[in-house]
């Protein structure tokens, strides 16, 4: 509308002025003077209105160009982790119009020294990317480096990691209240009363996840019995496998693998038992129909988002934010009959006993 203002007000102004020449061309008076100061004077006030009106379209061309890159572990078509990293940064890229990259299979092979890491984290904080995101928990020590040579960076490490109290933070889902929710999944599935946990790495967030993924299977089936194990890796599928047929042997008809590239093997080790798995991160039902009995669907397009704000917005403390259920920061996949109308009662009471707070997840 303003500036449909200044085009006619410009247009009206240069007509005036000519028609103002030719009235008074041969008669240099008083009035012809006059005529000439208004029209310059209107010439003069619309110029000034477009040129407010410029710096204003600068300023939103400015603001749109927050950058953020993501670092993912794996490439983005091997597993469902790092492809949700992926996902999750072209939604912060639709939604919010920031400029978006990324760079994929930084930890292959896996264990790769942390030097390997800091190198990429620096490249983006040189090229003045707002807000850097390293996708899981191995990142933790090239992010604390490499943050303290850039402080005006922000940035954020997938997982439970504490923060600095300045420019890195952790971003992650409620992983206590989740452990809990699928606890009670694995309590209420078992016929045998003894289920598995496989986590790979041994992490802040899979050590909770794990404990209350026991808290949870304890809450809804007293007589049940946990077994937690742990690979140290998350791409090691030859100990895995011995892990999963431990368990098995050890008569465990539940198991919950908490790591993406392991879950496919031992989904498959599960389905030739005849036992039922829970899948993380993608929804793996259509891997073994008979045997995935859910997955744990985290959000992390609203994790990403919600974290992003932070930082667009200045409000970013450099702390662990962990985005819960009410929030919309995970879900369960569809049971699709594994369980009977009288246990998904009782796991929806568990679910809105954690949305109502009322679970003590300590």
């Amino acid at each position: 509308m303003l500036s449909l203002f200044v085009k006619i007000s410009l247009q009206l102004s240069r007509k005036m002025l000519i028609i103002s020449q030719l009235f008074f061309r041969k008669r240099k008076t008083w009035l012809c003077r006059i005529a000439l100061f208004l029209v310059t004077l209107l010439i003069s006030v619309s110029c000034q209105v477009s040129s407010r009106n410029t710096t204003t379209t600068s300023v939103m061309t400015t603001q749109n160009g927050f950058k953020v890159a993501v670092v993912l572990p794996q490439n983005v078509d091997d597993n469902s982790w790092n492809k949700a990293g992926y996902q999750a940064l072209q939604v912060v890229k639709e939604k919010i119009g920031a400029i978006t990259t990324y760079k994929d299979n930084v930890d292959v092979p896996s264990g790769q020294p942390s030097q390997v890491f800091e190198k990429v984290f620096r490249e983006y904080a040189h090229n003045g990317y707002d807000f850097i995101i390293g996708h899981g928990g191995q990142f933790v020590s090239a992010i604390e480096k490499v943050a303290k040579e850039f402080p005006r960076t922000k940035f954020a490490v997938v997982g439970g990691y504490a923060g600095n109290n300045n420019n890195v933070g952790g971003i992650t889902y409620e992983v206590t209240e989740a452990g809990y929710w699928v606890g009670s999944v694995a309590g209420l599935a078992t016929k045998t009363n003894k289920i598995g946990y496989i986590g790979g790495q041994v992490l802040a967030d899979g050590l909770e996840f794990s404990k209350f993924y026991e808290k949870g299977a304890h809450a809804i089936n007293s007589q049940v019995e946990v077994s937690v194990k742990w690979t140290d890796s998350f791409t090691d599928l030859e100990q895995v496998t011995e892990i999963t047929k431990s368990l098995i042997k050890s008569g465990i008809d539940v198991i919950m693998v908490d790591a993406s590239q392991l879950a496919p093997t031992v989904i498959k080790l599960a389905e030739e038992a005849k036992i039922n798995a829970i899948a993380p991160f993608t929804d793996l039902y259509p891997l073994a129909p008979q045997t995935v009995i859910t997955s744990l669907l985290i959000e992390y397009p609203a994790i990403y988002l919600q974290a992003t704000t932070l930082v667009r917005e200045g409000r970013w403390e450099g702390k662990l934010y962990r985005f819960n259920l009410k929030e919309g920061a995970f879900r369960l996949a569809p049971f699709r009959e594994h369980l009977t109308p009288e246990q998904l009662t009782k796991l929806n009471e568990v679910k809105q006993s954690i949305l109502l707070g009322k679970v003590n997840l300590r």
